[in-house]
């Protein structure tokens, strides 16, 4: 069991049996009472994110995960596959749902494992695409949505042209910025 202050972002934490990243870490000082730590959590089986508060003295187990940085190749039937040096790493597309549709090849994403058993897949916070596709926005002339790596709409600002390359933040799916 760990302390509160042992935890950082993107520890990895176990909760009545199931395993939490940390995504932020809010240090709350009240009026009156003891400080405490308010950890925004993901369960990397489920995909839930939740809010956990922990108290000063409160004793939390962290889970030591292994990182490997892997590439993405392709996929083939109900797998994606990727390479870690010479090894193929082939996961099913169920489990790595809400990130498939980042996935580009020779994209460099980071896998984590708790005793050689894959647990999540952590994509780059931005990563780069070419704009596919542009559909005007009804609601305002300033935006428009941009199709990116066929299946990834986004809302752009109007400056966009079709065949520019753009940064998408993929922890909240939004644009970032255009890319020279």
């Amino acid at each position: 069991m760990n302390r509160t202050s042992d935890i950082s972002n993107r520890s990895v934490i176990k909760i009545n049996n199931q395993y939490w990243i940390v995504k932020n870490i809010e240090h709350v000082k009240p009026g009156k009472g003891p400080a405490y730590k308010k950890l925004s959590i993901k369960c990397l089986e489920s995909g839930r994110s939740d809010i956990y508060t922990l108290g000063p003295s409160q004793l939390l187990e962290v889970v030591e995960a292994r990182n490997k940085t892997v590439v993405f190749s392709h996929i083939q039937g109900e797998y994606a596959c990727f390479l870690y040096g010479a090894e193929i790493i082939e996961l099913e597309l169920s489990f790595i749902k809400n990130e498939l549709k980042f996935l580009i090849p020779e994209l460099e994403i980071t896998i984590k494992e708790i005793n050689d058993q894959i647990i999540s897949l952590e994509l780059p916070i931005k990563i780069d695409y070419i704009v596919d596709r542009l559909e005007s926005s009804q609601k305002t002339q300033e935006k428009q949505v941009a199709i990116v790596n066929n299946q990834i709409r986004i809302s752009v600002p109007s400056f966009i042209k079709i065949g520019d390359k753009i940064r998408i933040n993929t922890e909240k799916c939004e644009f970032e910025e255009r890319v020279k």
